[in-house]
């Protein structure tokens, strides 16, 4: 076990050490984790008909909803991604005028602001050669084996929310485990801080 730990030591160290800080990049992301925040799905078909309920029939706005339905936990936009996905069926003229109250406009264009810089952004990355993706999938066969020592997972356990989509507790568990024996180690962290993530 403590042989373990310093290889994963030394593991991590070594690819921290590789990663060339970049204050854009840094940027770039945490926008486009706001801005995904939310999106993943979790609609179920009861979920849908709660939804579908609040709009069309008591004409609530998705901002009611999300703010004040206790089963409904999912942001606004993430209703309204639904809809504009056609995964729910809400009708819009149920709750608000055509072109939307001055609040929804000014949300709505904040929005279009963030993507556009989100983009911005990307372009930026890609040219100045900063924006490497890596996929999961593209991982060599030898990994899926399990046959090779020293191949590592990492994962963040994050306490359960509240009804407003706030974290009980800011801090979480960072869990390392190695795919050929299985060796797990876990890790407190104080938050998701990228310096808190960094010290863990």
């Amino acid at each position: 076990s403590a042989v373990c730990s310093v290889r994963l030591i030394l593991a991590i160290y070594h690819i921290h050490a590789r990663i060339k800080y970049s204050a854009q990049r840094g940027q770039y992301l945490a926008l486009k984790k706001r801005s995904k925040m939310g999106t993943g799905s979790r609609l179920t078909p009861e979920l849908k008909e709660i939804i579908e309920t609040w709009v069309n029939v008591e004409h609530w706005t998705p901002e009611q909803i999300a703010g004040n339905v206790q089963d409904v936990d999912v942001s606004a936009s993430v209703i309204r991604l639904w809809a504009r996905k056609g995964l729910i069926d809400i009708r819009k003229h149920k709750y608000h005028r055509q072109n939307g109250t001055p609040k929804e406009r000014a949300v709505a264009q904040t929005r279009r602001a963030k993507e556009r810089e989100i983009a911005r952004l990307r372009e930026q990355l890609k040219n100045d050669g900063e924006l490497v993706r890596h996929s999961i999938f593209d991982r060599s066969q030898v990994v899926e084996s399990r046959k090779q020592f020293g191949h590592w997972e990492i994962d963040l356990v994050l306490p359960a929310k509240m009804n407003n989509q706030r974290y009980q507790d800011t801090t979480a568990i960072m869990t390392f485990t190695e795919r050929k024996t299985r060796f797990t180690v876990l890790v407190l962290v104080r938050s998701k801080k990228s310096s808190d993530m960094v010290d863990a």
